[in-house]
């Protein structure tokens, strides 16, 4: 056939059979034209779904089902596709409309996915409940955004779908999802398992429960409360649902309420509809007035530390916690004016507040809420604030420091001038108050006060000070705390002239002056002498006195002086009434005798000081005078009279009283410490009865010491005879003579004293003694006379023959027993005459034997070596050789020799021991009957308890050795001993006992010596010592470790565990062989039956086994209840749990930031604490996990990280088995693996498993080294970001978002802390959260000073504290700042010029920073806390340094002497004055201003420069030049001839001084006088050669100043002198006030005693 007609035939043919079936029309034309897809819908939904078949699927009519994706649930949603191809294949799909499987014809090509081979195929796929299938996201390289029906939450959610397989809970839209599957889902997080109650917005739902508000009124239910979970402090919540609700929660971390959008189920209660409800609820307003202020929307807190950020018209208030301490509206100009009020709220604090009735602050229960400025947390700040302080001043206002506070003055803080200090009733009310003048003119003011005061003020009028009553406040000047102080201050004075006013000084007080100077009153006045200072003044009308008649004055008192009575030329006393009386007045007989001209009497005492007065009368050699007087002979016979006994025996008063006058004549008196009679020269009149014209009369009359000694005289020690004793032995050259009375040091006479001759002496005497005789070698007795007698004199017969008798003595350990005659006690070898301590001993002749000391008995003797002895004798004798234990034969020299000296073998035999000794220390114990070794055998104990049994070879050397018994002995540690031959017998093998191993072991024995550690059988030595069997599987260290039979582990330590055995010698501490749950079963390998349970790891329980008792492992416990705590349930992959140190699983805690496991542990959470422990193999990167559902029975619900969709899912776990990829929250997930928004500049820290480290506004130091804590707007960007350094030295960052977060930033030029707004990433450190935080971190600069700082160019003028005077001003002082910043510090205004003297300060700021103050009332320095501003001078930065600057030298004092201590602190004299012991040294400062001790008269002191660095003008006085000269002093280590000018030098030391022994020289016109032989002095002078280049000068006498009464003087000082007492004879001590007196004034008692003592002069 043609081809074309077979066309036309083919085209016919499809024409006619179209309208039959399209499929055969189809299927020609992809015959012909090829694969070419339809333009219809169902051609259309194929090309979109499955790719075109190929011809090779057409020829073997594959269907869709056979290709690799087998039908999805997502196919049954296709529409019904019959294909292009020839064929009517018989199919089924799914209709929709219809929800059920149907059947139609396939043409075999180019169908879809709804398309199945069987029916039942297409019902499994399709006829399901798509609301019921679980979430499939199928595969494939797309992402769709699709809808499935949770069937958990029961809610349709988003997931993106991959474009293949799935299954048919798969919607394109939501509304197609609610519509396939209505939601019923439970709004509630918290399930209660109750029915849930429909609520509405603000309804209460009972307790337990809260209102949820939903998206609809089904889901507006009421919900159960989380348990113990406040509402404000639950975290944020944006639950699950489809919703997009505008709602507000309250974030604790920045305590604001912030918006939120809630999905609309499950959330919590922390969920607001708006932001009033949320801040009425959360935010709690503690301000009484208004609201807390805010900034940028975010409520400032403040905090006692920072109150400054509180801005105008806003005051911080504290309260209970930071939420609460807020910058409240301030009420008023200042605290202190407002009321005390208790607040609101459930607190009870203890604040402070200030009552204005009584200017007190109280303390008061704060509630903690609603309170006002007046409330204060410590009195301290409430006192710092208000005037707690009253005005005690009459006039004005008292001094304020700069603290508002009235200045406080007492002795060492005057007050400025124009004030005064008002002394009231306690420090506060002791202040600076205005002057009102002179004290002493104003009128006196009792006050205004309620107080009591005793005080003394002027009377101008009477001239006197007198007391009154001060009622505290409202004074004035004229107000004294003592009377002393008035009358210091005031003129106090009472005339006690008889006419006429006294003369009067320019202070307004009378003239004081001395009557017995003269000159101490102007020419027209004369010295009234008045019984004290007060009333002895210069009184006009000067006269003679001596012709002035008797005057007794007027007054109350009564005092004795005398009077010149021109008609009897005589002195008489009278009775001085104190006031009015007239020159004629004496306070002394001799002042009057003196100065008038009476009758001259040379008796040292007055014959009117008798009781009955009586006149002189002459004496002579041959008219005697009447009792109680001596004849005194003078110079005349006018002065040789009878005087009155000063002492009834003359002997007895003091020797060689020259007397006074002119006369000079030897005499003679008795000296009682010499007991003799010597001469001196006296000068006529005035002398004692000690006086005698010849030798003769003296000895006669005193008792003269009678010489002992044969030779010379006694020898004399410290002016006296020396007396010997048994105590007071003579010196060398001298012997002791024994006298009648007193023993005397006499010179020897030489050679023995028992060659000399027998003396008998001379003296009356008839004392028994002994003298040695030469001739008859022996002592005899004699009688001696008592005196100068020889050394060969002896008490008793023993002393003779002590010193004389010649001992000959052969025994070598002391002299031998003597005998009834004194003679050695002899003694023989059959006769035992020795005593119980003494032994015989053989010597050459009669005369060497004797009876020696040092006897021993016989063991002893044996044991003394061999001794030849001395001497020239050859004696055969014998010894006993211990080392042999022989008797051995040798030569005794006759002398010195011991015990171990026998005369014959056999008595050597018979004394020691003969035998063979096996011992291997010391010699084996013996019988006594036999002298031979006891013998012994094996644990019969034969020996003793000092003793072993020494087990030899043969019987014979069976020996009881010295030592510790066999038993313990061989069993504490000797080692084996294989002793040594000799023995009659060959080596045999023993038994030792190891200590190490405590095992018996073998050893050959060679028989003699050795120890005790040696048994015959191994038997015996297992039965005598500790045989120890090791029941542990490895070699233990011995002592083995005994543990508990509770099979604790604690006892035995690390890597040990306790092995229980059958007795307490088998439980022991074993080495650990890993995880007991891991070993396998060991049964052991000793003899006993015990029950025990074993851990099978292949069933996973605890099993029974029967223990032998030894060599089992850990794996092995008591019951099973120990088995199965130890080894319970594992719930690790792979591994057991890991076990601590005290042998128990270690349960755990994992958060995104923390793992308490191990190195390679991580934190297996189960669904209890058992199965919450440490699993080994820890990932490194969890989310790369496989999601593994575990094994068990729990049904956890729990999230893993999906690789593939990049998300956290659910899955449910079964509690054991599962890996790290296992999280117990989808934030927990969301945190450790989603992809993190990174806020930093850098990447953020990640933990050792790669998860991201957060961290928090409240914990920012959580970030590790080099890391610092970002702040972001979430705390999903609130992480530890790279590259951590100094905030203050890097520029602003704005950063990158559109957070807008309102921030600070420090400005390094203006060096303040400014805000800005912080997009929320990617910024630095130079970002605060508020201005506070910013400037506690950077320097910002805030003005430390009290004043205005000091400027520099035009800045601060800084400064370094460790360098002095830094500041270069005298004007200014270095404030030091905070240490750790070196530009802190600057240079403030000076206000204290002593900074040592300035008052602490605290100072204000935020700082608490240590510090060193100086308290001079102390006198030391302290620590104090000081805030950082304010501060004043003294303000140290270490105690060195206010100890170097204010603190109180110790070495200061000449010599490096102590100062004056009180209560262990320096006194310092630069405000105080020192006691009269000690005088001021000043220094070069305060510090070396102190009171050192007085070293005598300054003047006589030598000039010293000191030790010190100083150089500071100073005046001495100069004794060479007799005047004060200038130097430098070093201002260290000087003495007190040291002068801060040369008028003071010249007043303390005036010219002239060291010419005369007291006092000053008679000087005229500028010289001074001279005397001489022929040339006199003025009166009441002596003429005195002066050791000052030898000049004769006019001294005051002795004898007139010695007898005027001591004088203190007028001025206040108070220095200790001493001064002669006529009335007594003696020196006594008074004070001085340092100016005036008289030369009855000494130094010392010394200088005193020497001039006035024991001369007559009374």
């Amino acid at each position: 056939m043609p081809p074309l007609r077979w066309l036309f035939l083919v085209l016919c043919a499809v024409v006619a059979v179209r309208a039959a079936d399209d499929s055969l029309i189809g299927s020609f034309k992809t015959m012909f034209f090829g694969n070419e897809p339809e333009k219809t819908n169902d051609s259309a939904t194929s090309s979109q779904n499955n790719p075109p078949i190929s011809y090779h699927q057409y020829a073997t009519a594959s269907s869709p089902s056979s290709r690799s994706q087998p039908p999805s649930g997502q196919s049954c949603t296709l529409p019904r596709q019959i294909g292009t191809g020839p064929y009517r294949i018989p199919r089924w799909y799914y209709n929709p409309v219809r929800g059920r499987c149907e059947l139609f014809y396939w043409s075999g090509c180019c169908g879809n996915g709804n398309n199945f081979q069987t029916f039942q195929t297409c019902q499994s796929t399709c006829e399901v409940d798509p609301c019921s299938q679980d979430k499939e996201p199928g595969v494939g390289a797309v992402q769709l955004p699709r809808f499935f029906f949770n069937k958990d939450s029961r809610i349709c959610e988003q997931f993106q779908y991959f474009g293949t397989g799935g299954n048919r809970n798969n919607f394109q839209t939501l509304e197609e999802c609610q519509a396939q599957c209505p939601e019923s889902p439970n709004p509630c997080a918290v399930t209660g398992g109750a029915t849930l109650s429909p609520c509405a917005p603000g309804q209460g739902c009972g307790t337990g429960s809260y209102c949820h508000v939903g998206a609809q009124t089904q889901t507006t239910v009421c919900c159960p409360k989380p348990a113990a979970v406040d509402r404000c402090q639950q975290p944020l919540n944006v639950g699950i649902g489809n919703s997009n609700l505008q709602r507000w929660y309250f974030n604790p971390l920045t305590q604001q309420c912030s918006t939120c959008t809630y999905r609309g189920l499950q959330g919590n209660e922390n969920n607001f509809l708006s932001q009033n409800e949320c801040e009425q609820s959360c935010l709690v307003n503690p301000c009484k007035i208004g609201s807390p202020y805010r900034s940028q929307g975010i409520t400032v807190q403040c905090s006692a530390m920072s109150p400054t950020v509180c801005p105008a018209g806003h005051y911080c208030h504290l309260g209970a916690d930071a939420t609460t301490s807020v910058c409240c509206q301030a009420l008023g100009n200042s605290p202190c004016e407002e009321e005390m009020t208790q607040g609101e709220g459930p607190s009870a604090l203890t604040r402070f507040y200030y009552d204005a009735s009584q200017r007190k602050c109280l303390a008061f229960n704060y509630l903690g809420l609603k309170g006002n400025r007046n409330n204060f947390q410590s009195k301290e700040h409430c006192e710092s604030t208000c005037p707690v302080w009253t005005n005690p001043c009459a006039i004005g206002q008292p001094i304020m420091t700069v603290g508002q506070k009235p200045f406080q003055c007492h002795q060492g803080a005057t007050c400025s001038t124009g004030y005064f200090c008002h002394l009231g009733y306690d420090d506060a009310t002791t202040v600076c108050c205005q002057s009102e003048g002179d004290p002493c003119s104003l009128v006196v003011k009792e006050g205004s006060g309620n107080h009591h005061l005793s005080r003394w003020f002027y009377n101008s009028n009477t001239r006197q000070c007198q007391p009154f009553t001060y009622t505290g406040q409202g004074g004035n000047e004229n107000n004294f705390l003592l009377r002393e102080h008035c009358e210091a201050t005031c003129p106090v004075w009472i005339n006690a002239c008889p006419s006429g006013e006294p003369y009067l000084l320019p202070n307004g007080k009378p003239q004081p002056c001395d009557s017995a100077n003269v000159n101490s009153c102007p020419l027209t006045h004369w010295c009234h002498p008045g019984p004290d200072a007060s009333t002895t003044m210069c009184c006009p009308g000067k006269a003679d006195p001596c012709t002035q008649t008797l005057a007794q004055g007027e007054g109350p008192l009564s005092v004795a002086r005398f009077y010149f009575n021109a008609q009897s030329r005589t002195c008489d006393e009278f009775m001085f009434r104190g006031l009015k009386g007239n020159s004629n007045n004496f306070k002394s007989q001799e002042d009057c005798e003196k100065a008038c001209p009476v009758q001259q009497n040379p008796c040292p005492i007055t014959m009117s000081s008798l009781k009955h007065s009586a006149k002189l009368v002459p004496c002579s050699a041959t008219k005697s005078c009447p009792s109680q007087q001596w004849c005194h002979y003078g110079e005349t016979k006018e002065t040789t009279v009878c005087c009155p006994n000063a002492v009834d025996d003359p002997c007895t008063a003091p020797p060689r009283n020259p007397g006074v006058g002119e006369f000079h004549a030897t005499r003679w008196a008795f000296d009682g410490s010499a007991r003799k009679c010597v001469p001196f020269e006296y000068r006529g009149m005035k002398g004692n009865s000690n006086n005698f014209l010849t030798r003769e009369n003296c000895e006669k009359r005193c008792p003269v010491f009678q010489n002992p000694c044969k030779i010379g005289e006694p020898h004399i020690q410290n002016n006296q005879y020396m007396q010997c004793s048994p105590q007071q032995v003579c010196p060398g050259g001298h012997y002791c003579h024994v006298g009648t009375e007193a023993n005397y040091c006499c010179k020897a006479l030489g050679g023995d004293p028992c060659g000399q001759p027998l003396d008998r002496g001379v003296g009356g005497s008839q004392l028994s003694r002994w003298y040695w005789n030469q001739q008859s070698q022996c002592c005899l007795p004699f009688s001696y006379c008592g005196q100068k007698g020889t050394q060969n004199n002896f008490l008793t017969k023993q002393d003779c023959d002590r010193t004389c008798y010649e001992l000959d003595n052969p025994c070598a350990l002391g002299d031998p027993q003597m005998a009834q005659n004194n003679r050695p006690l002899q003694c023989s070898a059959t006769a035992s005459t020795c005593g119980a301590q003494f032994w015989c001993h053989f010597g050459a002749n009669q005369d060497t034997t004797v009876c020696c000391p040092g006897r021993v008995e016989s063991p002893q003797i044996c044991q003394q070596p061999m001794a030849v002895g001395t001497g020239g004798a050859t004696l055969p004798r014998w010894y006993y050789n211990a080392q042999t234990m022989q008797c051995v034969q040798f030569n005794y020299a006759g002398r010195m020799g011991n015990q171990n000296n026998f005369q014959s073998q056999q008595a050597c035999e018979q004394t020691c021991p003969v035998y063979v000794n096996v011992c291997p220390t010391g010699s084996p114990m013996l019988d006594a009957s036999t002298n031979k070794p006891v013998p012994c055998t094996f644990g019969s104990n034969s020996c003793g308890a000092d003793h072993w049994c020494h087990l030899g070879l043969v019987p014979d050397e069976y020996q009881c050795c010295p030592g510790s018994p066999t038993n313990p002995g061989a069993c504490q540690g000797l080692p084996e001993s294989e002793g040594v031959t000799g023995a009659p017998a060959p080596p045999t093998s023993r038994w030792y006992y190891d200590q190490t191993d405590m095992q018996c072991k073998q050893f050959t024995y060679n028989g003699r010596r050795g120890n005790q550690n040696n048994f015959l059988t191994q038997e015996d030595c297992a039965a005598t010592c500790d045989v120890f069997t090791n029941p542990c599987n490895q070699p233990i260290a011995l002592p083995a470790t005994l543990c508990s039979g509770t099979g604790s582990s604690d006892t035995c330590g690390a890597n040990m565990w306790c092995h229980i055995g059958a007795n307490q010698d088998s439980t022991v501490c074993c080495p650990s062989e890993g995880d007991p749950c891991s070993l396998p079963l060991a049964r052991g390998s000793g003899n006993q039956f015990m029950d025990r349970f074993y851990y099978n790891q292949q069933t996973g329980s605890c099993q029974q086994f029967t223990y032998s008792g030894l060599h089992g492992n850990q794996n092995n416990f008591l019951t099973q209840q120990a088995c199965e705590e130890q080894c319970g349930p594992n719930p690790c992959f792979e591994g057991r749990p890991f076990v601590g140190a005290d042998g128990r699983t270690q349960t755990c805690s994992a958060s995104a930031n923390f793992n308490t496991c191990p190195l390679n542990h991580w934190c297996h959470i189960g669904s209890d604490l058992s199965t919450t422990v440490c699993c080994p193999g820890a990932s490194t990167n969890a989310c790369n996990l496989p999601m593994s559902t575990g094994e068990g029975n729990a049904r956890l619900d729990r999230f893993y990280y999906d690789q593939q969709t990049k998300t956290c899912r659910p899955f449910v776990y079964n509690g054991l088995k599962g890996n790290q990829n296992n999280f117990i929250s989808l934030r927990a997930c969301q945190l450790s693996c989603q992809p993190l928004d990174n806020p930093c500049i850098g990447q953020p820290a990640t933990t050792a498993a790669g998860q991201v480290l957060f961290c928090s506004i409240t914990n920012k130091d959580s970030c590790p080294v080099n890391f610092w804590c970002h702040i972001g707007a979430t705390p999903e960007t609130t992480v530890c970001c790279p590259g951590a350094t100094n905030p203050c030295s890097v520029p602003l960052a704005p950063g990158t978002g559109n957070a807008g977060l309102a921030r600070y930033y420090y400005n390094p030029d203006d060096r303040q802390c400014l805000p800005f707004q912080y997009n929320g990433k990617r910024g630095n450190q130079n970002n605060f959260e508020n201005q506070a935080d910013c400037e506690r971190t950077c320097p910002v600069f805030i003005n430390p000073c009290l004043g205005e700082v000091i400027l520099e160019d035009g800045a601060p003028k800084p400064c370094k504290p460790l360098l002095k005077n830094s500041c270069g001003s005298a004007t200014e002082f270095c404030h030091t700042g905070n240490p750790s910043d070196q530009n802190s510090s600057f240079c403030c205004p000076r206000i204290n010029q002593d900074p040592c003297n300035a008052f602490v300060r605290n100072g204000e700021g935020n700082f608490n920073m240590t510090r060193y103050y100086y308290n001079p009332v102390e006198g030391d320095c302290f620590s104090f806390q000081y805030r950082g501003l304010k501060g004043n001078e003294n303000n140290f930065l270490t105690l060195k340094m206010c100890q170097e600057t204010c603190k109180p030298l110790t070495t200061a004092c000449f010599g490096g002497e102590s100062p004056l201590m009180n209560n262990g602190r320096v006194v310092q004299c630069h405000n105080h004055v020192c006691p009269t012991s000690h005088y001021c040294h000043r220094g070069a400062d305060v510090r070396s201003t102190v009171c050192c001790a007085r070293r005598g008269n300054s003047c006589d002191q030598q000039l010293m420069l000191g030790v010190g660095d100083a150089a500071i003008d100073r005046y001495y006085y100069d004794t060479t030049d007799d005047a004060c000269m200038a130097f430098n002093y070093t201002g260290v280590g000087g003495n007190e001839n040291n002068f801060l000018t040369k008028a003071e030098c010249q007043i303390a030391c005036p010219g002239y001084r060291g010419y005369c022994p007291h006092g000053k020289p008679d000087v005229t016109d500028h010289s001074l006088t001279t005397c001489g032989i022929d040339t006199g002095c003025p009166r009441d002078h002596v003429c005195h050669v002066s050791k000052r280049g030898s000049k004769t000068v006019c001294c005051p006498d002795p004898a007139s100043f010695c007898l005027v009464r001591a004088d203190p003087g007028p001025c206040n000082r108070e220095i200790p002198r001493w001064a002669y007492d006529k009335a007594s004879g003696s020196c006594k001590k008074f004070i001085f006030g340092g100016c005036q007196g008289n030369l009855n004034n000494f130094d010392t008692v010394q200088k005193c005693t020497e001039i006035c003592c024991d001369k007559g002069y009374n």
